[in-house]
């Protein structure tokens, strides 16, 4: 097949198999670094959670540098999740072909003497392969980095490189305020660290932690988000909440995010998807300096808006 380096894969054709494909010395490659485009935030309107699916492997790469079209897999890890639970984990250290450099052991702690023993990727590619059973994988920033840098690694050694990849990084950008690295999600989601920080198996488990809490909130907020003007001040009593329009900023931690949007509704409050001049309250769950709490302070001497935590909400609903 042709090599891509975008991170962006064509469907493969029917019957494909990850299997050895013959050297051509007289094509050599043509290495093309990765466009810098901005990710684009995509609205909600246009957001169709059905394509993330329930059923993957998350994959993490620990390599010898951060030069995707050079560098070399140290350590590959993945986990295989059916229909949201994990079933299956993989793990490999890889023999590089050539010394790890200092600066990456100080990053992800994996030294020379370490992969010493360790097989060479030609050999874990195959059992690697058995393990998805063409499964989409699932990575952090997968397709800027994890995903060229493996199908870079399958074409050094001949090998075809197929797999249809999903980015949480890219999911996080249409659901959540930044930052949008992998432990400061993972913290705002309440998701913990499972073994050592930059070691593949851990990176795995925190992205499958991310992943699922992601897909919840896109669920639940895609159908309440949608339905925001079809019930807000409708069949409801009149409560203290009536005519407050209300504005939200990461997840709540008291309950799932849907559930709070509809508990709100319920008691007759407006939602709105961002701070505008008419927004009444800004409940803050991301516990970061967001664009909306920014926005925030600064209307706060025109219109009085207040920036309140979800308990001071709870509270307020307590008393309405």
């Amino acid at each position: 097949m042709q090599n891509s380096t975008n991170g962006f894969y064509p469907t493969p054709p029917a019957g494909a198999q990850n299997v050895l494909l013959p050297v051509s010395p007289q094509a050599p490659k043509v290495k093309a670094k990765p466009s810098n485009v901005l990710l684009k935030r995509t609205r909600w309107t246009d957001f169709d959670v059905s394509k993330y699916p329930e059923s993957y492997v998350v994959v993490d790469l620990e390599t010898t540098g951060l030069d995707v079209h050079y560098c070399e897999i140290i350590e590959i890890a993945a986990l295989k999740v059916i229909d949201g639970k994990v079933t299956e984990e993989f793990s490999s250290l890889i023999h590089p072909p050539r010394e790890i450099p200092s600066n990456a052991t100080t990053i992800n702690h994996i030294t020379n003497h370490m992969v010493k023993n360790a097989p060479t990727l030609d050999r874990v590619i195959p059992q690697f392969d058995e393990f998805v059973k063409g499964l989409p994988l699932i990575g952090h920033n997968s397709l800027r980095y994890d995903a060229i840098v493996l199908e870079e690694n399958f074409f050094r050694r001949n090998f075809l490189c197929d797999y249809v990849w999903y980015d949480t990084y890219k999911f996080a950008r249409q659901i959540l305020e930044p930052p949008y690295k992998l432990v400061n999600i993972a913290k705002r989601l309440n998701v913990k660290q499972h073994g050592n920080a930059h070691r593949a198996l851990a990176d795995c488990y925190m992205t499958y932690g991310i992943y699922e809490k992601m897909r919840e909130i896109a669920i639940a907020t895609t159908e309440n988000v949608k339905c925001i003007e079809k019930y807000t001040d409708k069949n409801t009593e009149s409560t203290k909440l009536s005519g407050t329009v209300f504005c939200l900023t990461g997840v709540p931690c008291c309950m799932p995010k849907g559930d709070f949007l509809k508990m709100l509704i319920a008691n007759g409050a407006t939602l709105s998807e961002r701070v505008t001049l008419k927004t009444n309250y800004l409940i803050d769950c991301s516990g970061d300096e967001t664009t909306k709490i920014k926005t925030a302070r600064k209307y706060a001497d025109r219109t009085g808006i207040q920036i309140v935590s979800e308990q001071q909400i709870l509270e307020m609903l307590k008393q309405s």
